[in-house]
C-alpha cells in the first residue's frame, strides 16, 4: 500500500504530466486512478503497490504476540473493556454449549440467565470449570473459544490457585477439616514452580493435580484420586510409597500431607499375594517348613509378639524373632556362634529363618531351607557352669519320651516302656527274697484282747476257759 497526500484528481498525475510536458486534463487522471485501483480518503490518495501488509496490533491487548509481551496486569485493561469482552465470550460459549451439549440446554432453559452465569464466572476468575467443559466437548487450544479464554486469562491476570467456587469456600468455613486449603496451597506451589521454570527457561515438571484422571481408588485407609504419573515422576515430585490397594492395581503415594493413587504397572488380573515360605524353629523341636501370609501381622503371629530381625549369617537370610523374648521369659531355643564356635547369643522363643528380597523379606530358597534345617536340627539345653554358658544338644521333643523320663527308674532304658530296665528287674527279685526270709508276724496281746472283746459282744463264749493267773510266790517277789 502507498498513500499520497492529495484529495482531488487535479493533483493526480501532476508529476507525470510535468515530466512529459503533456496536458490531457482530468480524463488522464481518472484513468490513472482506475488503473491503479486507487481511492481518495481523508488522509489522502491510497493505491495498492502489491506489497504485503502485516498487522501487528489491532487495539486488542490479547492480540499482541506472546514474544512481544513483557507482563500483563489486571489494571492494564479498562474495566469496561473487560466486561464487554466477558459478555462476548459468554454469548459465544452459551451458543456453543447449546449446540453441542443437550444436557446443558436442558439444565439452562433460560438463555439470558445462562449467559449471565457464564459472564459472572468469567469476571470472578472462575474459569477452570469452563475450560473443563470445553475440553470434554473436544475443544483444544487451537479452537476459537479455548484460545480466546486463554487471552482473557492473560489480560485479566487470572490465577489458577484462586479459582475456587463459592460453595467450596462456604464449605471450608463451615467444616474446616474438610476444606480445600491443601489444594489451594498445591496450586500456589505449582504456580511458583511454573514461574521459576519460565524464569530459567525450563519446562515445569508435571504435578499429580495436573495429571488427575478423574477416577478415585478406595482402600481401607481412605479414598484417593488417581493420577497417571509414573512412580519415578511421583518420587521426583516429593512423594513416597505409602501402601498398595487390596487388589494390587494401584500404589498410594504420599508426601506427608497429600496422597494420590497411581497404576502399579502389574497385570490387570492381579491375584492374591504369594505366600512366604519360611523355616520355623521352635524350642525342643526339629525345624519345619511353613507357608505364611506376607506382612507384619503374620510374622508377629508366628513369633508371638513384636518382631525383631537379625542377620547373623553371610547368606541372604535373616532371623525373625520375638523382640522381647528374653524379657518375658520365653524358653531358650538355639544358640548363635561365632567363627570359632563360641556362643555369643541365644535366641529365646520361636524364630523364623526367612529369605531376603530387594526391599523386604522373601521366601527361603530350597538350598537355604536344607542348610538351616540341618544347622538347627538338634534342640539345645543351656546351663551356666563356672560363669560360662554351655549348650547340650538333645533329641527333639517326644511326648511319650517326656512322660517316661518323668517316671522311669532307669534313665538308661528310655525306650517308651515304663520301668522295664535292669533296675526294675533287680527290684522285683529283691522284694521276693525279702518276703521269703521275713518270719510270719504273730498278733500282739493288745490285738488278741481286742478280738476277745469283739467275740463277747457278739454272744460267743470263749472256746476254753481263760487260764488263771497264779498269785506270785513269796520267793518270786
Amino acid at each position: 500500500m502507498a498513500a499520497v497526500t492529495m484529495h482531488h484528481f487535479s493533483g493526480l498525475g501532476a508529476p507525470f504530466v510535468r515530466s512529459k510536458g503533456t496536458v490531457s486534463g482530468g480524463v488522464f487522471r481518472r484513468d490513472i486512478a482506475l488503473e491503479e485501483s486507487g481511492q481518495f480518503t481523508d488522509l489522502g490518495y491510497v493505491r495498492d503497490t502489491g506489497d504485503s501488509f502485516h498487522e501487528y496490533y489491532d487495539g486488542e491487548l490479547g492480540s499482541i504476540p506472546e514474544e512481544y509481551r513483557v507482563m500483563t496486569f489486571q489494571d492494564d485493561v479498562p474495566e469496561e473493556e473487560v466486561s464487554e469482552w466477558a459478555m462476548d465470550l459468554a454469548y459465544d460459549m452459551d451458543e456453543f454449549f447449546r449446540q453441542h451439549d443437550p444436557q446443558y440446554a436442558a439444565e439452562h432453559p433460560e438463555e439470558h440467565a445462562a449467559k449471565e452465569e457464564i459472564y459472572e464466572n468469567l469476571m470472578a476468575g472462575r474459569i477452570s470449570a469452563l475450560d473443563e467443559k470445553l475440553a470434554a466437548l473436544g475443544q483444544t487450544q487451537e479452537d476459537y473459544l479455548p484460545s480466546e479464554i486463554e487471552k482473557f486469562k492473560d489480560a485479566t491476570g487470572y490465577e489458577e490457585f484462586l479459582d475456587v467456587a463459592p460453595q467450596a469456600i462456604r464449605a471450608a468455613i463451615e467444616n474446616p477439616d474438610q476444606s480445600h486449603v491443601d489444594e489451594m496451597l498445591a496450586f500456589a506451589e505449582q504456580a511458583n514452580r511454573e514461574y521459576e521454570a519460565e524464569l530459567y527457561g525450563q519446562q515445569a515438571a508435571p504435578t499429580p493435580d495436573d495429571r488427575e484422571t478423574g477416577e478415585t481408588v478406595r482402600t481401607p485407609r481412605g479414598t484417593f484420586h488417581v493420577t497417571d504419573m509414573s512412580r519415578e515422576q511421583m518420587e521426583a515430585a516429593g512423594y513416597g510409597f505409602h501402601h498398595e490397594s487390596e487388589d494390587g492395581k494401584y500404589l498410594i503415594m504420599a508426601n506427608g500431607s497429600r496422597a494420590f493413587a497411581i497404576p502399579s504397572g502389574d497385570t490387570p488380573e492381579h491375584t492374591a499375594p504369594e505366600k512366604l515360605t519360611v523355616l520355623v524353629v521352635e524350642p525342643m523341636k526339629e525345624p519345619y517348613v511353613k507357608e505364611i501370609d506376607p506382612g507384619l501381622h503374620a510374622l508377629q503371629a508366628e513369633v508371638g509378639g513384636d518382631i525383631a530381625a537379625s542377620y547373623p549369617f553371610d547368606d541372604p537370610v535373616g532371623l525373625v524373632l520375638n523382640d522381647e523374648g528374653k524379657l518375658i521369659g520365653l524358653d531358650l531355643n538355639r544358640s548363635l556362634r561365632d567363627e570359632h564356635g563360641e556362643i555369643y547369643d541365644i535366641v529365646a522363643g520361636t524364630f523364623l529363618v526367612v529369605g531376603l528380597g530387594p526391599e523386604s523379606f522373601a521366601s527361603l530358597p530350597p538350598d537355604m531351607i536344607q542348610k538351616y534345617t540341618e544347622q538347627f536340627k538338634r534342640p539345645e539345653l543351656f546351663a551356666s557352669i563356672n560363669g560360662q554358658i554351655v549348650s547340650v544338644p538333645v533329641e527333639p521333643e517326644n511326648p511319650l519320651r517326656t512322660a517316661e523320663m518323668t517316671l522311669e527308674d532307669d534313665y538308661g532304658m528310655i525306650d517308651g516302656i515304663i520301668n522295664n530296665g535292669r533296675r526294675g528287674k533287680e527290684l522285683e527279685k529283691a522284694q521276693a527274697e525279702a518276703r521269703r526270709t521275713t518270719p510270719e508276724k504273730k498278733p500282739s496281746i493288745r490285738e488278741r484282747l481286742e478280738d476277745a472283746k469283739w467275740e463277747c459282744a457278739e454272744g460267743k463264749g470263749p472256746d476254753k476257759p481263760a487260764p488263771q493267773k497264779k498269785p506270785p510266790e513269796l520267793g518270786d517277789l
